[in-house]
């Protein structure tokens, strides 16, 4: 989710800035390049999760990560809750 909410705030400005500052025989060069640079990001984040601790294993148990070990920590929380 919070991909999507900095994408809200990254492309309404890029609008702005493209049809108010950018020539237009350069406009397109100007949306590609961010759209690399976004893509890039996007890609980064997507693929490098936030180490999460296991809390179930107790203190010292190693750090898992991705989205199958979030999904595996959540619902062993919610089983105990």
């Amino acid at each position: 989710m919070p991909l999507i909410t900095a994408g809200w705030k990254l492309w309404p400005l890029v609008g702005i800035v493209t049809y108010t500052l950018i020539p237009s025989e350069h406009r397109v060069l100007w949306i590609d390049a961010i759209e690399v640079f976004y893509s890039a990001i996007l890609s980064t984040v997507a693929n490098n999760p936030v180490p999460t601790e296991d809390v179930s294993k107790g203190k010292g148990a190693p750090v898992q990560t991705g989205r199958r070990a979030r999904g595996r920590i959540l619902r062993r929380a919610q089983a105990k809750a």
